[in-house]
């Protein structure tokens, strides 16, 4: 896993941990070994977005390849830019591959709000 010694600001941090979905990529570089493709990470977040938000009788349904869909635009336009402009990942979109780049803060913080919040 590359070690990533740019500085990045408190606020900076705590964004890119806030989002849950930023925290499940995370999480899946670390258990990866600081490599995964952007497919594995969109059944992923998929996977985890549907059931840490059951539906209710008004939401529409939607099927898994919508779901997945929806997932992989999030992380192409969203999530992913926001964690390689922080330094944090590289994205190739060539080989749709994302790399992590270990960073300290971001370690202790996404270890802090494991541990202590989502328990």
């Amino acid at each position: 896993m590359n070690v990533n010694t740019r500085t990045i600001s408190t606020e900076t941090v705590l964004h890119l941990v806030a989002d849950p979905r930023r925290r499940t990529i995370l999480r899946q570089l670390r258990e990866n070994g600081g490599v995964i493709e952007i497919e594995t990470l969109a059944d992923v977040v998929t996977e985890r977005s549907a059931r840490s938000s059951p539906s209710t009788e008004t939401d529409p349904p939607t099927s898994n390849t919508d779901d997945q869909r929806i997932a992989r635009a999030e992380l192409h336009h969203t999530h992913l830019p926001q964690l390689a402009d922080a330094g944090v990942i590289e994205y190739d979109s060539r080989t749709g591959t994302v790399r992590y780049r270990s960073h300290e803060r971001v370690e202790a913080l996404l270890g802090f709000v494991s541990r202590r919040l989502e328990e």
